[in-house]
């Protein structure tokens, strides 16, 4: 798993770099800043593997840990200050888009 995953990083990393967001040791150099937000869909082992790298846990730990159904919501936030900034997990396997109400 480690050179497939440092493949993705390296990959993701350089997407980044593409719109802005130079990677630089623990976090990133906000080359331009702005509102944008990014939206991926992908499967869970992607999420997951892209979790330990922008959130600094070891990938055997996430994968063990976190949870990533179909169709969930994982949420994370850029929060940045004087052109460097890191990636913040805000929700994680949200499914609450996928509760109907109760039928009467």
């Amino acid at each position: 798993m480690p050179p497939v995953a440092a493949h993705l990083w390296r990959s993701f990393d350089a997407y980044l770099a593409g719109l802005g967001y130079l990677r630089h040791g623990q976090g990133y150099r906000a080359v331009e800043g702005d509102d944008r937000t990014l939206v991926l869909f992908c499967h869970a082992g992607v999420i997951l593997t892209l979790l330990s790298h922008l959130l600094h846990i070891p990938l055997p730990i996430v994968y063990a840990q976190f949870a990533c159904d179909p169709t969930s919501r994982t949420t994370l936030r850029f929060e940045a200050a004087n052109g460097f900034g890191v990636f913040r997990l805000e929700g994680l396997n949200d499914l609450s888009h996928t509760l109907r109400p109760p039928v009467a």
